[in-house]
């Protein structure tokens, strides 16, 4: 399954630390976007050595701006992949 993590805030960021520390050490998954713009600490940084989790990280630290960025990385992502697959 491959999932896409969203972590604009403080406190949303440390709630999903915890879930994709469980995804690592407890449960299985395929592929997994993390779009934050929280900085990392060492053991973040660790956990984000996993070969299956890909980060994009955007300076917008506004709380009601992040997400508004988050959402056009989406839009963007979904419109590569669609065109990849040849859908108009």
């Amino acid at each position: 399954t491959n999932i896409v993590i969203l972590s604009s805030d403080k406190d949303n960021f440390d709630l999903n630390v915890q879930f994709i520390e469980n995804l690592v050490k407890k449960w299985a998954f395929g592929r997994l976007l993390h779009i934050t713009n929280q900085e990392f600490d060492e053991e973040v940084k660790k956990l984000h050595d996993n070969s299956k989790i890909f980060t994009y990280k955007h300076g917008i630290k506004d709380p009601h701006l992040a997400p508004i960025m988050e959402i056009i990385v989406l839009q963007l992502l979904f419109y590569k992949i669609a065109e990849k697959k040849g859908i108009d």
